[in-house]
C-alpha cells in the first residue's frame, strides 16, 4: 500500500465514561462495492501501549473506479488508557502506525429551534437526521482536533423528548455547514452564527 493511498488517525478521549479510543482513516479502492473491514490483530504485539489492527479490502465486481473509501474502529473500554500509539497492517505486509492523540470534548449550541421543513445531515454527502416536529440542536464534536471523519453526537430536544444519535462529521443544515467558521444564510442577509461553546475536561 503506497503512502498516498491511505490517511489514518488516532484519537482517545479519556473523559468519557468508559474511555473511547476511535481509529479513523481512509484508503484507495478499486471498485465501489469493495468492502472494508478493521479488526484487532490477534494475538497483540509485544508492546502493551500499541494497538495492532489489520485492515482487508473485499473485492467487488462492479466496474473499476479508484475512490477513496472511509473506515473507522472504536474501542469503548479501560484498555483505552494504556494505548499511546496505533498500527494499521494492510494485507500486502504494509504497517503504518500513528500516536493516540487525547482529546477533550466541545458542546455547540444552535440558538435557532428547528422544523421538519429544514434538512439537516451528517456532513455534506452523510446520512439526513430526521427532525422531530421543532426542535433544538445541540452537537457534541467527540475529537475537537480532527480535521476529518471522526466520531460525534447529535442531540434533538423537542416536545417528544430528546433523541440521541451518532455521527461522523460536521453537521450541514440546508446545505451550509455549521460550528466550523461557517456563515449561514436567512432569507438574503448574511448571517454569522452564534455559538455557544462548552468544553468538557481540564
Amino acid at each position: 500500500m503506497q503512502p498516498g493511498n491511505f490517511t489514518l488517525g488516532a484519537n482517545a478521549n479519556l473523559k468519557e465514561s468508559p474511555p473511547r479510543l476511535y481509529v479513523y482513516g481512509s484508503v484507495l479502492v478499486y471498485h465501489n462495492d469493495d468492502r472494508i473491514s478493521v479488526t484487532e490483530a490477534v494475538p497483540q504485539g509485544l508492546n502493551p501501549t500499541i494497538l495492532i489492527l489489520n485492515l482487508t479490502i473485499s473485492e467487488g465486481s462492479s466496474p473499476m473506479k479508484g475512490i477513496f473509501r472511509d473506515f473507522s474502529y472504536e474501542i469503548k473500554d479501560d484498555r483505552v488508557k494504556q494505548y499511546t500509539q496505533v498500527s494499521l497492517q494492510f494485507e500486502d505486509g504494509t504497517v503504518q502506525t500513528v500516536p493516540v492523540n487525547k482529546v477533550e470534548t466541545e458542546v455547540y449550541f444552535y440558538p435557532k429551534k428547528l422544523t421538519p421543513k429544514d434538512i439537516l445531515t451528517d456532513g455534506p454527502n452523510g446520512t439526513t437526521i430526521k427532525i422531530p416536529g421543532e426542535a433544538t440542536l445541540i452537537w457534541v464534536d467527540l475529537s475537537p482536533d480532527a480535521k476529518f471523519m471522526h466520531p460525534t453526537e447529535y442531540i434533538l430536544i423537542s416536545t417528544q423528548g430528546s433523541t440521541v444519535l451518532r455521527g461522523n462529521w460536521w453537521p450541514v443544515l440546508n446545505g451550509q455547514k455549521l460550528f466550523n467558521n461557517t456563515i449561514i444564510k436567512e432569507e438574503k442577509t448574511p448571517i454569522p452564527i452564534q455559538l455557544f461553546i462548552i468544553r468538557v475536561g481540564n
